[in-house]
């Protein structure tokens, strides 16, 4: 009759020693030292997904954009901050950023990127006003891939002389009242811009509105508040005065400087004659 160990050579197909010839044949083996306890994974920063799709990657870049917008309250600050990332999430060639004044429609500039010193001089000459009137009037973003077979634009004398190709604006919105726009061109390149292009333009704009209404909101209440402090000051400098010239040991000095005023007067008189 068989025994378990020649069903388990023929299973197998290779010679197992019984445990106990084993035991006999082999010296006892020596522990194996214990393995040294390794220190545990330190998370990473995820890398970024290749197979993203443009949404996803707009929508990254976008988010990063806000977490640095408001983090200033100075204006000038904010209106830089807002520029840097408009031209960073755009791609575009160049980028201004007009301010309105007073609720009007009447726009300045007061920044811009990528325009060199000759052309600040004249930049009003080198955008196209059409497009940044057009998103101030409407209340809405303006994108246009080729200026210059856009028939709402092509007849501009700044969109011809300047070959602007695409260009896109949309306006500063905050608390329902417009405080300018953000424009950008290239005259290189058309087709650049799209409509998915607005949308985050779009989105950008609405942060960047809230982001400069708020830092214009502080200056003007550190404004006020200094104001106030200076009129506190005079009110209680005043006070002061008032306080003095009611006491008693005043009203004495100002009685003696009369009498003396009075005296040297006569005397004068007296002099005279």
């Amino acid at each position: 009759m068989p025994s378990k160990f020649d069903s388990l050579k023929s299973a197998f197909g290779r010679k197992t020693t019984p445990p106990a010839e084993k035991d006999a044949a082999q010296p006892p083996a020596e522990a194996a030292p214990a393995a040294p306890v390794q220190p545990a994974l330190q998370p990473t920063q995820p890398e970024p997904d290749p197979c993203a799709s443009d949404d996803q990657t707009r929508l990254a870049a976008l988010y990063r954009v806000s977490r640095i917008l408001g983090t200033s309250l100075e204006v000038d600050e904010v209106l830089g901050q807002v520029m840097d990332a408009v031209i960073e999430l755009t791609g575009a060639e160049r980028g201004l950023l007009v301010l309105t004044e007073s609720d009007s429609q009447d726009w300045t500039l007061r920044v811009s990127r990528n325009f060199n010193e000759k052309q600040l001089i004249e930049w009003e000459k080198e955008i196209s006003r059409t497009v940044i009137n057009t998103a101030l009037q409407t209340g809405k973003g303006v994108v246009t891939a080729d200026a210059q077979t856009d028939p709402r634009f092509s007849a501009q004398a700044s969109v011809v002389f300047n070959v602007l190709r695409s260009t896109m604006c949309t306006p500063l919105l905050a608390r329902g009242r417009l405080l300018g726009a953000i424009y950008v061109d290239s005259r290189i390149q058309k087709d650049i811009f799209d409509n998915e292009d607005l949308e985050m333009l779009d989105a950008l704009a609405i942060q960047a509105a809230f982001a400069l209404d708020n830092a214009r909101i502080y200056t003007r209440t550190v404004q006020q508040v200094h104001q106030l402090t200076i009129e506190l000051d005079e009110a209680r400098k005043a006070h002061q005065v008032a306080e003095i010239t009611e006491t008693e040991y005043f009203k004495q000095l100002q009685a003696r400087a009369q009498a003396l005023r009075g005296g040297m007067a006569g005397k004068e008189g007296d002099a005279g004659s």
